[in-house]
């Protein structure tokens, strides 16, 4: 979702602009709310908003996302998020900073569209806004401005970075020769598999090792079906493998596959009483999933690489200008910090 698109800055930007000492375990105790912990282009940021944006990151990682912190590593949790929370704050009024220079606003319209998307994504996952803005890290009215300078930092990025970036077709024609070639190599893989098989390799085993189906955990056992309830060109192989034997390396849509038949019982019709019973596989199969050569997909994956290139490219370059201090963490560093 687009509205995301600034978060995932900046993860990407941390490495970059964030030096820690190895091993260097700072934690500093409470201090006053209104003490002064950083400095953007002469914004401050005091203790008071950092511990509480901190305090709700560390809530929601254990309360929502589960994550489980042993008692003596709460402190370094809390440095963790507490340096987040100052990461956050860096990117943010920097960018917001140049938004506000090219005079880029959010109307009425870019606002519902914004939330039409959040709604979209969420409920994909089982939720909705009301839970996003009310259940997320932070207070709801600090969830709705970071939602709305999540809207302009979006803004700001499609319209600087989308000019830039360029897809070319001999680009996504490189690309879908590399997967083609390694399908090749994928194949020839399985080929190899299906002769240690052969040559008295366990298929449970390798299957455990090798397939890339849920069913590999149970060494490719798919169970029992009657036909229709496979993919159809995996059923004419299912059904007309011999019992005991294995497959010749086969396709399907799902990808390259290996198949023995375990069991094969015939249709049986009624009678005295007893119902009619269809015709019956189990068989196991060790499968190799096919990259996807489609263009369409290539190209997107493409531009998304370059896009969230440019985003950091231009955070950089920002960040680069910028006056930065960190007054709490001073294992925190900020290159080319325009001092």
């Amino acid at each position: 979702m687009k509205y995301y698109v600034w978060m995932a800055a900046v993860c990407l930007s941390i490495t970059s602009f964030v030096g820690c000492k190895k091993g260097e375990t700072v934690e500093p105790g409470d201090q006053p709310a209104k003490t002064v912990v950083a400095v953007v282009n002469g914004k401050p940021l005091l203790f008071g908003e950092m511990r509480s944006r901190a305090d709700g990151y560390l809530k929601y990682a254990m309360t929502e996302e589960h994550l489980a912190f042993a008692s003596n590593m709460l402190g370094q949790a809390k440095e963790h998020f507490r340096q987040t929370a100052i990461q956050m704050f860096v990117y943010r009024t920097v960018m917001l900073d140049e938004a506000n220079r090219l005079k880029i606003t959010i109307g009425e319209q870019e606002r519902t569209l914004g939330l039409q998307q959040l709604a979209f994504a969420l409920a994909k996952k089982n939720s909705d806004t009301n839970a996003f803005f009310n259940r997320g890290p932070q207070s709801p009215e600090i969830m709705k401005q970071d939602f709305e300078d999540g809207l302009i930092i979006e803004k700001l990025l499609n319209q600087e970075v989308q000019k830039k970036i360029r897809v070319e077709d001999n680009a996504v024609e490189a690309v879908a020769a590399k997967i083609a070639v390694s399908n090749e190599l994928r194949r020839a893989k399985l080929e190899t598999v299906r002769a240690q098989i052969l040559n008295g390799a366990s298929f449970e085993d390798v299957a455990k090792v090798v397939s890339e189906c849920p069913s590999s955990k149970k060494g490719g056992d798919l169970g029992e079906f009657t036909r229709g309830k496979m993919d159809k060109a995996f059923e004419e192989v299912a059904f007309k493998v011999k019992v005991g034997e294995l497959s010749p390396v086969f396709e399907t849509k799902y990808g390259m596959h290996l198949l023995k038949v375990v069991a094969h019982n015939k249709a049986q019709p009624a009678k005295n009483g007893v119902p009619a019973l269809p015709e019956t596989v189990r068989a196991s199969h060790i499968l190799l999933r096919r990259l996807s050569d489609d263009r369409t997909k290539i190209a997107t994956m493409l531009y998304k690489a370059q896009y969230q290139q440019e985003c950091k490219q231009l955070f950089e370059a920002l960040k680069a200008k910028a006056k930065i201090e960190c007054k709490l963490f001073p294992s925190m560093t900020f290159t080319g910090n325009g001092n």
